[in-house]
C-alpha cells in the first residue's frame, strides 16, 4: 500500500461524512497526521512485543561519513583521536534494554560484516588503541548527529524513520518489460533489448517512451536511487495501514469506528453496482 492510497482512503471516507475541500482536507495535512499516527503505531507495538517488524524499516543506502575528534572541534589539540561522524534523518527510536541500543536503527560497515552497537561517548573515548574493546565497532549519538569509533568512508544505515519520506528509493532490481515508466532512464544488461523500434546493447541507456520492451537483454534504472514519493510503497504492514485510518479518522477528525465501517462498506458497495453497470 502506497501513502497516496491511505491518504486518500481518509479523504474519500471524510468527504461521505460533508467533509469538503473548504474544511480540512488538505492532503498534506493528512499525511502530516498519518505519519504521526504510524509512529504511535510503531511505539505502542514494539512497546509490547519487542519486534521490529521488517515492513517499518527503509534503507537508505550508503551515507559520506566525515573525520572529527571526539570533542568535534579541531582547535582543540589535546584530544587527536579521531572518528567519523554522519548525521541522519530522525528516526523512530526503538529502546531494547537488553542491549541498551536502538533497535529502529541498523548502522552497517560498507562491507556488510560489521555492525555499530551504541556505547556511551563518555566511555567510548577512553578506551585505549591496544584495550580488546577497541576493536568492537561502537557509536553514540547526539541528536541526529552519529560518532563512529572508526575511520570509513561510508557506512550503510537502515532505519525506522519517523518520516518515511525523508529518504530515496534504492533501485538495485531488473525492471520487467510492462513496468518501465516512461521518462525514466534505463540502462540495458546481458543482452540486446529493444524498445519503441529501436534496439540497445548491453551499457546502453534508453529514455522511456511506453511501458514495454522486447529481447534477451535486461534492464535496470540508469540512476540507482529515487526520491521517495507519496506513491512509494508505504512502511507498515497491512493490518497497521488499516488501523492509521482509524485512527485519524476518529482522533482527529472525532468519527467514531461504528460510522467509519458503515461508510466504508457502503463505498464497496457502491463501487461493485457501479462496476455492474459499466459492464455490458
Amino acid at each position: 500500500m502506497t501513502g497516496n492510497e491511505i491518504t486518500y482512503s481518509i479523504i474519500n471516507i471524510l468527504t461521505r461524512f460533508g467533509f469538503t475541500d473548504d474544511s480540512r482536507l488538505d492532503a498534506d495535512q493528512i499525511a502530516f497526521f498519518r505519519d504521526n499516527v504510524r509512529s504511535q503505531l510503531i511505539h505502542a507495538e514494539y512497546n509490547q512485543t519487542k519486534v521490529v517488524d521488517n515492513s517499518w524499516m527503509q534503507d537508505l543506502g550508503f551515507v559520506s561519513t566525515t573525520p572529527v575528534n571526539f570533542n568535534d572541534d579541531s582547535s582543540i589539540p589535546f584530544c587527536e583521536c579521531i572518528v567519523s561522524k554522519v548525521t541522519l534523518p530522525d528516526n523512530i527510536s526503538l529502546y531494547n534494554p537488553q542491549s541498551s541500543s536502538d533497535s529502529g536503527l541498523k548502522l552497517i560497515s560498507s562491507c556488510g560484516t560489521r555492525q555499530f552497537y551504541y556505547y556511551p561517548i563518555e566511555l567510548l573515548a577512553q578506551i585505549p588503541k591496544e584495550h580488546v574493546r577497541n576493536k568492537f565497532y561502537y557509536y553514540y549519538k547526539i541528536g541526529n548527529a552519529y560518532y563512529i569509533n572508526k575511520q570509513m568512508d561510508k557506512v550503510r544505515a537502515i532505519m525506522v524513520l519517523n518520516r518515511p519520506k525523508d529518504t530515496s528509493v534504492i533501485n538495485t532490481e531488473f525492471v520487467s518489460s510492462g513496468n518501465l515508466v516512461v521518462g525514466t532512464s534505463y540502462t540495458v544488461y546481458e543482452a540486446q533489448v529493444v524498445h519503441n523500434s529501436l534496439g540497445y546493447n548491453p551499457g546502453q541507456t534508453f529514455t522511456a517512451v511506453n511501458a514495454n520492451y522486447t529481447g534477451l537483454g535486461k534492464v535496470k534504472t540508469t540512476s540507482r536511487t529515487s526520491a521517495y514519493t507519496e506513491d512509494s510503497p508505504y512502511p507498515v504492514q497491512g493490518d497497521m495501514a488499516r488501523q492509521i485510518i482509524l485512527e485519524v479518522l476518529s482522533k482527529e477528525f472525532g468519527i467514531e469506528e461504528t460510522k467509519i465501517v458503515d461508510v466504508k462498506n457502503n463505498s464497496e458497495d457502491d463501487e461493485q453496482e457501479r462496476k455492474k453497470a459499466v459492464t455490458p
